[in-house]
């Protein structure tokens, strides 16, 4: 295999525990942990031929040729919109609101390596990726009729994956992996409270809520049968983690007017307290079957079944002053989701890549606010690889959501879309 630029993939190796950035799927999953996977929708389980195998598919790592053994990469996220309109009856009737229009990076890289044992049926890896990302920034934090809900969720996990995949059969590969996850949380929202002299809402303090890095561990698992040249399928599975977040919170004061005492109770202004909350991330089944149209067309078609009932709210506990807790139920719901791929090969050895997916919200309409403002989506996706370099772009289209019994009466419209760029390079 021809590369022209060696050092391209070890500088993407390098980023991977420097940057990150929020491009999620459904509820705050990212799918999307390669180009080549990405160009297709992240329909790749049953066909997954390099070694991003280490998060498509466990098993396909066993079937690896010699090379390449290096891949690694860098996904670019914008968030083109994401409007709110609020509807009656609730705090937000005849408001508006709108998110930042974030732009992150999204890194990846994975290393494979064969033993010459057991007639090199054994192989080694480890991987690098980040599986969900949670970025919801709200503008206009003084006007914004949801800052009492929510202002700034920011939650970053990064999973570092050594894996092992053993070779069956020429046919035939399966393969696990211990996963190692860390990730940090942010949260930020106003507090208000009834003004006694006008019986009108005052904002009177910013709570901050920081959680230094947390950890977890886990287990991936993955098996692939080729039953011919044209013809093969796949299976992964990525286990369920729990992560306990250990941090402090703020409540900053904003100035009233009024006299202390009057509005914000004992709060204790300014002070960093102990705050804790956990989140429960999903285990997840991938099936799939990818098959050759003709020597230079495959197709893959993949389901995906996640099960969100395990995120059933994001609390903050106070354990000194348990009278300050916050609850945010959430109860989430298990999804189904659909992927079609398909790759063009030319005879020059260019291939071209196109996708589709429906990607199911796992949030019921009574959860949906500023936290987090999930809906249904739709992603558009078409990619061009060749030798060392694959490149994708996927547009993310979400459906407009009316929500009219959210739980803390903070009803409206919300509508956006997205776009994802993902360049990955081998060696």
């Amino acid at each position: 295999m021809r590369l022209s630029l060696p050092l391209a993939p070890l500088a993407s190796l390098g980023l991977v525990l420097l940057v990150a950035g929020d491009a999620r799927a459904g509820g705050f999953e990212v799918p999307t942990q390669a180009a080549k996977a990405a160009a297709m929708a992240d329909a790749f389980v049953a066909q997954v031929n390099d070694p991003s195998a280490i998060f498509y598919n466990l098993g396909a790592m066993a079937l690896l040729e010699e090379k390449p053994v290096l891949t690694a990469g860098l996904g670019t996220y914008g968030l083109n919109q994401s409007l709110y309109q609020g509807l009656p009856p609730g705090i937000g009737a005849g408001t508006t609101g709108e998110q930042d229009q974030n732009i992150g990076l999204l890194p990846h890289a994975y290393v494979v390596k064969g033993l010459e044992v057991l007639g090199n049926r054994i192989k080694l890896g480890v991987g690098a990726y980040s599986p969900y990302l949670w970025l919801t920034q709200w503008k206009s934090a003084d006007t914004f009729s949801g800052s009492g809900i929510s202002l700034l969720t920011d939650l970053k996990v990064y999973d570092i994956a050594p894996a092992v995949a053993i070779k069956i059969s020429d046919r035939l590969g399966i393969g696990g992996s211990f996963v190692y996850r860390i990730a940090d949380l942010q949260h930020v929202r106003r507090l208000q409270e009834i003004d006694p002299f006008t019986g009108e809402p005052l904002t009177f303090a910013q709570r901050e809520f920081d959680s230094p890095t947390q950890d977890g561990f886990g287990l991936n698992a993955g098996a692939v049968f080729r039953f011919n040249d044209r013809l093969s399928a796949g299976f992964s599975f990525r286990s369920g983690i729990e992560i306990d977040f250990s941090g402090t919170a703020i409540f900053r004061e904003i100035p009233t007017g009024r006299a202390p005492g009057v509005i914000g109770g004992d709060i204790p202004f300014d002070q960093q307290i102990a705050a804790t909350t956990e989140i429960e991330f999903p285990n997840q089944t991938v099936v799939g079957v990818a098959f050759g149209v003709t020597e230079a067309i495959r197709l893959e078609i993949d389901l995906v079944q996640t099960s969100w009932s395990t995120f059933e709210d994001l609390d903050f506990g106070y354990p000194t002053q348990e009278e300050l807790d916050e609850e945010y139920p959430q109860d989430f719901g298990n999804t189904v989701t659909w992927r079609i791929g398909a790759s063009f090969k030319t005879r020059s050895g260019s291939e071209f890549r196109a996708g589709v997916a429906q990607d199911e919200s796992p949030q019921p309409n009574m959860s949906v606010g500023p936290l987090l403002p999930d809906a249904d989506r739709r992603i558009f996706s078409f990619g061009w690889g060749k030798d060392w370099l694959d490149t994708a772009f996927q547009w993310i289209d979400f459906d407009q959501r009316q929500i009219l019994n959210n739980r803390d009466d903070f009803n409206g419209n919300y509508n956006g879309n997205a776009w994802l760029f993902v360049v990955t390079v081998s060696q």
